[in-house]
């Protein structure tokens, strides 16, 4: 039976709300894990062009690290793992058997645009899964620092802006 997993971006958010704590420009959590689904529509309103760019399919990833990564997943004398990193973000693919998961590693996010990632994780997973034959499943993203800002939060009502007169 398959593990039904909460909106990862509302997941996140509420985590942030209730546990976060207090900076100078909003609130923040550390070290945060949140599971998405690969094939899930989560309806998150970013254009695909967005995150196009980070897709191993385009020319701007067509080079030997990713050869190397596509060649090994691809490998089925054994379930071989492989990493890369783009950025600041390191993709650990895990194949097990005929499926393929994948984690993320971000040193630090904000919740304004983690549905960007969620989407382009998708994408990557979803890619690299058809290249190397196997299914696509879940992606665990594991978050170093993740931060609201409070204009953000005072827009979606879960704080209110109160001015002092001294």
């Amino acid at each position: 039976m398959a593990q039904t997993y909460k909106d990862p971006h509302s997941y996140l958010n509420e985590s942030l709300v209730k546990r976060g704590k207090s900076g100078h420009y909003g609130v923040h959590l550390s070290h945060v894990t949140v599971v998405a689904e690969s094939e899930a529509d989560y309806g998150y309103r970013v254009s695909p062009s967005n995150f196009d760019l980070l897709s191993p399919f385009e020319g701007n990833y067509n080079n030997v690290e990713w050869m190397v990564l596509l060649v090994t997943l691809r490998s089925q004398l054994n379930d071989n793992q492989g990493a890369i990193v783009v950025g600041q973000t390191t993709y650990q693919f895990l194949p097990e058997g005929g499926h393929l998961s994948l984690n993320v590693f971000i040193p630090e996010t904000s919740v304004e645009t983690f549905d960007y990632e969620i989407l382009s994780a998708q994408s990557i997973l979803k890619g690299v899964a058809k290249f190397v034959g196997k299914i696509p499943t879940t992606i665990r993203f594991n978050l170093g620092l993740v931060f609201k800002s409070y204009g953000t939060m005072a827009e979606q009502g879960e704080v209110e802006e109160v001015e002092f007169s001294y």
